[in-house]
């Protein structure tokens, strides 16, 4: 503690028993700059002398060692409150005995008492109101042992003065660890007797001082002191400056900056107590290096040696052109992590910037981050190697007649693709090469008409070949029975019974959403019409898309449109790069392109390759100026989940998401999913509500589904492809445990695999163990008998938990969203005790 001043005048002390042990108190050294700033130069306690008008003249202060009887109390801390309010706190912990009661006086100048209060032997404070104003009272503290009272040791004088205004402070400037601050501190309502001896401006951390209780010793970083005369009605501003290595900053360490009383009343009087929080920004990272190996960027950093607070790390990769940066990549990290990888960077100049960041508390959703660190501009160059394996190829035929093989082209490796060799593998596995001419286009094909036997069925795998040698196969293409009848057909054996396949392979489909303006054109004008799209992601989209005008007849969404669609557009326009799926281009038509007696429509469908693949295609229709008036036929809506009855759920006022705002569809589910545990969200403070849910996330929401359960991790993982490093290891390991999950016969697991509607469906049916009995009620047109999976389908919807897409459809193999998996566990958690078991 900071001593006391337990100095009295010589008739106060010969009034009473006398006082403690004699102390000094050494005051801080002050100094003041011509404009009239005061700044603390240097000083560890502070100055507590009476009458400190001028803190670095004040002597030190010394009374005489009282004779103490060891059975009486000890008063610990006297506080003058208001001009009516004194409160005394004692301590017993060298006494002999035990008390029966205390017993508290109030003594004026003169040495009568002028007030008595009694208190409980378990009591060690009290607190004497309705005093006289103006006057100065000592107070002792009498402990009753044996029937004998005790007497302490008379207080400090409390002088019960004027009380001051209302005491506001008020400070201007910014803390940023590791470096230099200078802060404006302004105060109002500095009156009355507590600021006669001017005042002290301090820096304290938050958990040693408290406005209203004494401070312990040391509890000051810094302070400044206000002398009376700079105070004038009440009003004062002061200079705080703040060195860079003068705030040691430790994980959850916070700083106030306050004022009391000082002179003689620093100690006593806290009526001038008042503090506001000091808020010190995350500092910048020390140094940030960036090293390229081939296509990949490491880069790393130290963290900041004066903070330990970090929470996050925000790395952004730019690209340099002259004096401009451009976005590339980013990515949010936790305190931890000090490196990254940034894959597959293009050829070109670049910099990586480096932002640390503090969150005030654990319930923080966002943290605030520092100034950038940038590291060394850096160059990444073409690195020449074999191409990468080709993506699987499919087999479709051409005008529904001719078998072609098509597939998408691989990165080159730097060096131009020269050819492509084909292995064509039939069902007794003898196997036909073909070698074709590579090309720059972004896809390839290849008629099979000469190169197959009919009625015989055939597998594709592509290897791709430059002048560094010749790629890895692509995954084989699904199996395809090539037109006509084999001269010696061979039965199909049967199948040997199989366990219960795992399911079926995740693959990513497009989404398409489209948008335009203007859609009513003029055929004798040139038109701009500007086109958006979203959700050209998965197979079909990896060479980009088409966008186009054409005929509506000629339109066919959902079947494959043969090559004289392209002949027949009247124009498109070829987006070969997608970001995140999406688009947004202008497409140009040439006055008297269009004719006013025909209907178009503004078409998407992927390039090349996703020509072939019907989920890539979108289209909008297109109205005319001078086109014969009809009724336009209503659009059918983009089909979506049926909303179903629910409790009402238990959610949290607030967002919890920054991208789920209360508008969001499934607001309601999302919140629950965050507030029971299910869900954390991403480290950016996202849900991403529509992005596909992964095989990882899946495994963890089971596990915190079923209570976050005590796991017997195995000495060797059941999954090649997660070791146990990887994040969601223990809730895999978890679901395999309960067979939840089997995993792919080739000892995978895949966790960053997305998953379809059919596999959702048999993850729940697995974790309820349900009764495998089928429902005899067809709920889904597209879910029959022979569909993957149709026990648990069929289960899912009997329960409840699914009602399918208005078209009666169930889209069994449509990869799942997350927020459509908030929905899904929601019923599930909600109607799980009302339902009749399966």
């Amino acid at each position: 503690m900071i001593p006391r001043n337990d100095a009295h005048t010589p008739a106060a002390a010969s009034s009473h028993t006398a006082g403690p042990k004699p102390r000094s108190f050494k005051p801080r050294s002050f100094k003041q700059s011509a404009a009239g700033a005061l700044s603390l130069t240097l000083g560890l306690t502070l100055a507590c002398g009476p009458a400190l008008a001028t803190p670095a003249q004040a002597a030190p202060i010394t009374a005489p060692e009282p004779a103490v009887d060891i059975k009486a109390p000890r008063i610990e801390v006297e506080s003058v409150l208001s001009s009516s309010v004194l409160e005394i706190s004692w301590s017993n912990s060298q006494l002999v005995g035990r008390y029966g009661d205390f017993k508290i006086q109030v003594y004026n100048s003169e040495h009568k008492v002028i007030a008595t209060r009694t208190a409980n032997y378990w009591e060690h404070e009290a607190r004497i109101e309705a005093l006289p104003a103006g006057g100065t009272y000592t107070v002792t503290v009498s402990g009753l042992i044996n029937g004998q009272w005790y007497e302490s040791a008379p207080s400090a004088p409390l002088e019960l003065s004027e009380d001051p205004g209302a005491v506001q402070l008020s400070v201007s400037g910014t803390v940023t660890a590791g470096k230099d601050a200078q802060l404006s501190v302004s105060g109002v309502g500095y009156t009355g007797g507590a600021a006669s001896d001017g005042v002290y401006v301090v820096v304290a951390k938050a958990d040693a001082w408290r406005a209203g209780k004494r401070p312990s010793e040391g509890a000051f970083t810094r302070s400044v002191f206000v002398p009376a005369s700079d105070i004038k009605n009440g009003t004062f501003n002061a200079t705080l400056d703040i060195a860079a290595s003068e705030l040691p900053l430790s994980h959850g360490e916070h700083y106030v900056i306050g004022t009391l009383a000082a002179g003689s009343k620093m100690m006593t009087d806290r009526r001038l107590d008042a503090t506001t929080a000091l808020n010190i920004g995350a500092a910048p990272v020390d140094s940030v290096n960036a090293s390229v190996s081939k296509r990949t960027v490491h880069a790393s950093w130290k963290a900041p040696a004066l903070d330990q607070r970090i929470t996050d790390y925000d790395v952004t990769l730019y690209r340099v052109d002259g004096t401009s940066r451009s976005f590339v990549d980013k990515r949010s990290l936790g305190a931890g992590t000090t490196s990254v990888d940034f894959l597959d960077v293009k050829d070109g100049s670049y910099v990586v910037e480096v932002k640390a960041g503090i969150r005030a508390s654990a319930s923080e959703l966002y943290p605030v981050f520092s100034t950038g660190t940038f590291s060394n501009v850096f160059e990444v160059k073409p690195v020449s190697t074999v191409p990468a394996a080709p993506h699987k190829p499919i087999i479709l035929p051409i005008a529904g007649i001719i078998p072609a093989l098509w597939w998408v082209k691989p990165d080159d490796g730097g060096s131009p693709i020269t050819s492509y060799r084909i292995v064509l593998t039939d069902s007794k596995g003898k196997t036909t090469e073909i070698m074709v001419e590579g090309n720059d286009t972004d896809a390839g094909f290849m008629a099979l008409s000469n190169h197959y036997t009919p009625g015989e069925t055939y597998t594709a795998v592509i290897y791709a070949i430059n002048a560094n040698g010749e790629s890895a196969p692509s995954l084989p293409s699904d199996p395809y029975t090539m037109p006509g009848s084999s001269s010696n057909p061979t039965p199909e054996p049967t199948p040997e019974p199989t366990p219960e396949p795992e399911p079926s392979k995740p693959v990513e489909r497009a989404n398409p959403v489209i948008s335009a303006s203007p859609l009513s054109l003029d055929p004798a004008q040139k038109n701009t019409v500007h086109v958006k799209g979203s959700g050209y992601k998965g197979v079909g989209t990896d060479a980009g898309v088409y966008v186009f005008v054409v005929e509506k007849s000629k339109w066919q969404p959902g079947q494959v449109p043969s090559r004289s669609l392209v002949r027949d557009m009247v124009t498109y326009l070829h987006i070969p790069t997608l970001v995140d799926g999406a688009f947004e281009t202008d497409l140009v038509i040439d006055a008297n392109l269009l004719d006013s007696t025909k209907e178009y429509v503004l078409g998407v469908t992927g390039a090349h390759y996703g020509m072939t693949v019907t989920d890539t295609h979108a289209a909008l229709n297109i109205s005319l100026k001078g086109a014969p008036e009809k009724p336009e036929p209503t659009p059918e809506p983009k089909p979506k989940p049926k909303p179903e009855p629910t409790p009402e759920p238990e959610i949290p006022s607030a967002p919890i998401f920054r991208d789920v705002p209360p508008t969001t569809q499934f607001y309601d589910e999302i919140q629950w999913l965050a507030k029971m545990g299910i869900t954390t969200g991403y480290p950016d403070g996202t849900f991403r509500p529509l992005q596909s849910v992964e095989r990882a996330a899946m495994a963890a929401y089971f596990y915190r589904m079923a209570g976050s359960p005590k796991v017997e991790l195995p000495a060797v993982s059941p999954f090649k492809d997660v070791d146990p490093s990887f994040p969601f290891y223990k809730e895999i390991v978890w679901m395999k445990q309960q067979g939840i999950t089997t995993g792919w016969d080739d000892g995978t697991f895949r966790p960053h695999d997305p998953v379809n509607r059919d596999a959702m469906a048999a993850f729940f049916f697995r974790y309820d163990h349900a009764s495998p009995r089928v429902d005899p009620q067809a709920h889904f047109k597209d879910v029959n008998p022979n569909t993957m999976f149709y026990h648990e389908i069929q289960w899912l919807a009997s329960q409840g938990i699914t009602t399918g897409w208005d078209d009666g459809t169930y889209r069994p193999t449509t990869a799942i969203n997350r927020d459509a998996m908030a929905v899904f566990i929601y019923r599930y958690e909600h109607l799980k005790n009302k339902r009749p078991r399966a």
